[in-house]
């Protein structure tokens, strides 16, 4: 089920955008519906401060009152007015405009007229959120659980392909290591994957992110290339168009990833770069995805775990025969190899090919 285009998912977006100091929950409820609040001729009963998170989470409507007073020509022209002093708090209100177009457009049980009809003032953020939120509060209420229940984002309605890279078919031991990074990604926002070259940081990575990829509603993959910025202007979306320019490019991919959660777990491979000389490190890294990340480097400024060379020697003479099956008559010379290359991931392989 995908998200749906009620006045709780509107204010949401806007809240998470406030700039610090900015409205409460409380002061932005108010300060929208201003306009129904001051008149003296209906009498509206004041929300508490409870009732009005109720509302701004799902749990409670809109009152009727209110949303009737919103229903007419006049009463649109104050709500847009109080979204343009709501707007001038934001951090990014593009951003907002961009997001509510995409619950919009993703909301199956919306209709294609009514998109189209909504979307007309899209140029406009202040009378596209209005004619939104208009149409949000005049929708049946449904409750958060009934909307919660499956809710994610779809990969495929954004990404022209979202493949993981398949896994080495000669994959073999790292269970431990593999049982240790899951434990530590159950407590810790991102994780680096540090090693030597070879050693078998991505193939661990890409075998994680296959085999645990039920725990998370979506698994993205990214070879790090240059920088950050790079690698994300590089992704291929479904909406590029050939007309875009490349800081218009990067805006559209980069605001994809506002929308992830703690749900989704991106792999960010061959992270051959140090904090310093990455000006979206700790940005990136400050959004709500988990990450589970391979470096040469030790990041000082993240949770790393060594990669080490694979400890049994049995499983290393597995994949040596794997690419040498005639070696398996050979089992002290394969290992007298194997320890002359000193257990290295890579080198055994190259060595079991040669």
């Amino acid at each position: 089920m995908r998200e749906r285009l009620d006045f709780s998912a509107i204010s949401k977006i806007i809240l998470d955008n406030r700039k610090i100091g900015a409205m409460s929950q409380v002061e932005y409820y108010f300060y929208l519906f201003q306009y129904a609040f001051n008149q003296t001729n209906i009498k509206l009963t004041m929300p508490e401060d409870s009732e009005v998170s109720k509302i701004i989470s799902g749990q409670r409507n809109v009152a009727k009152d209110i949303i009737y007073l919103y229903q007419s020509s006049f009463g649109i022209t104050e709500l847009k007015t109080a979204l343009e002093g709501i707007f001038e708090d934001l951090s990014d209100a593009a951003y907002v405009k961009e997001r509510i177009y995409r619950i919009l457009w993703n909301d199956s049980s919306i209709s294609l007229a009514k998109k189209q009809e909504l979307s007309a003032n899209y140029a406009d953020a202040a009378s596209f959120v209005s004619e939104c939120l208009l149409f949000a509060l005049s929708r049946n209420f449904l409750p958060k659980s009934k909307k919660d229940a499956g809710a994610k984002i779809l990969l495929s309605d954004y990404l022209l392909d979202t493949r993981l890279p398949s896994v080495t078919r000669n994959f073999i031991g790292r269970e431990n290591e593999l049982k240790e990074i899951d434990t530590l990604l159950q407590h810790e926002h991102c994780i680096f994957l540090e090693g030597i070259g070879g050693i078998g940081k991505s193939e661990l990575a890409k075998y994680y992110a296959n085999h645990y990829k039920r725990q998370y509603s979506n698994v993205i993959y990214l070879r790090y290339n240059e920088s950050l910025r790079r690698t994300i202007l590089e992704m291929d979306f479904l909406d590029d168009t050939v007309e875009m320019t490349e800081e218009a490019r990067f805006r559209n991919h980069y605001r994809f990833f506002k929308y992830l959660d703690s749900r989704t777990l991106v792999i960010l491979d061959n992270f051959d770069s140090v904090p310093k000389d990455e000006e979206m490190f700790h940005t990136f890294l400050s959004m709500h995805f988990q990450i589970l990340a391979t470096t040469r480097s030790h990041i000082a400024d993240a949770v790393c775990y060594k990669v080490n060379e694979i400890e049994n020697i049995e499983d290393l003479k597995q994949l040596f025969f794997a690419y040498a099956p005639s070696a398996k008559q050979h089992p002290e010379i394969t290992a007298d190899i194997i320890e002359e290359v000193y257990r290295h991931t890579l080198t055994v392989e190259l060595a079991a090919k040669h």
